[in-house]
């Protein structure tokens, strides 16, 4: 399920109140976690946003973990001063949820701005099925440009 998370949320978000809120917020999470290994920042906050809406008020520490991604997505995309509105906002709800290591972690995040100026790394290989095919990062900016061979 953790691999199908962007598809199961998709269909039990279209499901609306005939899905649990609780459970299609959680693929979603899973989903935006998924998104984010990837670098599919856009993606992250499309999900958060979707998340976000449906998970309970009371719900602090998924909402905390919601708002950490929520910076990690801006960080990704360079727009820092969003990045620094989520990340408080996730340090402040893990505070609240007596998670004084995800506090820490959002706040830590919020004095590295470093790390997130650095470019997105590109895949060094693509899983097609079962099968893992190596790319050299020139071959798919040269694809992505439509000269591919």
């Amino acid at each position: 399920a953790k691999d199908h998370a962007a598809e199961i949320s998709y269909h039990l978000y279209q499901a609306g109140t005939a899905a649990s809120p609780l459970r299609t917020s959680s693929f979603l999470a899973q989903a935006a976690k998924n998104a984010l290994a990837v670098g599919a920042f856009e993606e992250v906050l499309r999900l958060v946003e979707s998340e976000l809406l449906l998970v309970p008020g009371d719900r602090v520490r998924e909402r905390a973990e919601a708002q950490a991604m929520k910076g990690e997505a801006f960080l990704g995309l360079g727009r820092k001063d969003e990045a620094h509105t989520a990340l408080n906002a996730a340090a402040q709800r893990f505070d609240e949820a007596g998670d004084k290591r995800g506090a820490s972690a959002a706040r830590a995040r919020l004095r590295a701005p470093s790390e997130a100026e650095a470019p997105p790394t590109v895949p060094t290989v693509i899983e097609l099925g079962t099968e893992t095919v190596p790319v050299e990062p020139q071959e798919m900016i040269r694809d992505a440009k439509g000269h591919g061979a």
